[in-house]
């Protein structure tokens, strides 16, 4: 005896509805009135009384299959390639000659360009030494905060940690835990 496995083939198209015969939903939510698959009359598939050797006809697009065919021109795949042609390639510059394996396509590769310097992109000496003074100032009187900030950080992070020790040396049953 010999069994094989084969991958699961996943539906390709998109749901349709057994109810309406519409794409993208379920017929368990679908409150639109019902069509049949087989012959496009307004009631539900399996009730329908089409003689089996009579044509189908889809509700979709009137032409002379089931609504569930994939080649239905309805169906949201056939759409999808009629409304979008495919793109034309792309063709891309061939990359440029190394210039360390041939000295002669040097000049061929781009170099950025250089900017020269302008009068404002300079500073005078004065502005500069303003700035620095400036900046010097506000450290100064910033630090205070600063380190009172860290003090009182420190001070409550002392108090934590002996409270926290504290704790964890009293036995559980000693412990009276407030709510």
């Amino acid at each position: 005896m010999r069994v094989t496995f084969e991958p699961l083939k996943r539906k390709t198209s998109p749901a349709q509805c057994y109810r309406c015969q519409e794409f993208f939903h379920h017929s368990r939510f679908c409150q639109r009135d019902p069509r049949c698959l087989k012959c496009a009359e307004k009631h539900l598939t399996k009730d329908c009384t089409k003689p089996s050797d009579t044509p189908a006809k889809c509700c979709l697009c009137n032409g002379s299959h089931t609504a569930n065919f994939t080649g239905c021109p309805q169906n949201p795949l056939n759409k999808k390639k009629e409304q979008n042609p495919p793109e034309p390639k792309r063709t891309f510059n061939p990359p440029p000659a190394n210039a360390w394996t041939n000295p002669a396509a040097l000049p061929a590769i781009k170099t950025p360009r250089q900017i020269p310097p302008t009068q404002s992109s300079t500073t005078s000496p004065l502005t500069t030494s303003t700035f620095q003074d400036h900046n010097q100032t506000q450290a100064t009187n910033s630090s205070p905060n600063n380190s009172q900030i860290f003090s009182q950080i420190s001070q409550l992070m002392n108090t934590f940690l002996v409270q926290l020790a504290v704790v964890l040396q009293t036995p559980y049953a000693n412990r009276n835990i407030q709510q």
